[in-house]
């Protein structure tokens, strides 16, 4: 009936990993906690909206256009660490006076959902190269709202991101 600090306890069928400081409320019928999970939900979607859209690249003239300075977020993750050293560097070379580059994070292997919570939270924009997404990253980016880039040649991704940059990209 009653669980304290360190006690360990186990709950079944939650359908999401539950933050810390999230409250559990007993109720008496599955309904009432339909509802209060909806409702939840909502509020929940509510305030997601209101905090504003995520950078991608297709936005970034607009807003060097408002005269905004602007830090572009990047997490890079690619095939092989040579392949990570080079486009690093590509990358970082191309901050302006209008636009820095930041690299949040940068790593061999796939895109996963843990690289798309990290660009949701750090506003960041993920840029692949040789490498392909999981199934479930795509699906957690469109729903957070995450730019995935992917690229198979340095030059399409060092041009297309320095195009962005200087706001020429459609």
């Amino acid at each position: 009936k009653e669980a304290g600090p360190s006690m360990a306890v186990e709950i079944l069928v939650l359908e999401n990993v539950p933050e810390a400081s999230d409250v559990f409320n007993a109720v008496a019928t599955e309904q009432d906690a339909k509802k209060i999970s909806e409702h939840r939900l909502e509020e929940k979607r509510k305030t997601e909206v209101e905090k504003g859209t995520k950078v991608s690249l297709e936005d970034m003239f607009s807003r060097i256009k408002a005269g905004e300075v602007l830090e572009l977020n990047v997490i890079l993750k690619t095939d092989v660490q040579g392949s990570l050293e080079a486009v690093r560097e590509a990358v970082i070379k191309l901050g302006t006076d209008e636009v820095k580059t930041k690299l949040i994070h940068a790593g061999v292997g796939g895109i996963k959902e843990t690289d798309v919570n990290l660009a949701a939270a750090s506003n960041a924009v993920i840029i692949g190269f040789n490498v392909r997404p999981e199934t479930k990253a795509i699906h957690f980016a469109k729903e957070k709202g995450v730019d995935i880039k992917l690229y198979k040649i340095i030059y399409d991704l060092v041009n297309e991101v320095k195009l962005a940059m200087q706001g020429l990209l459609a």
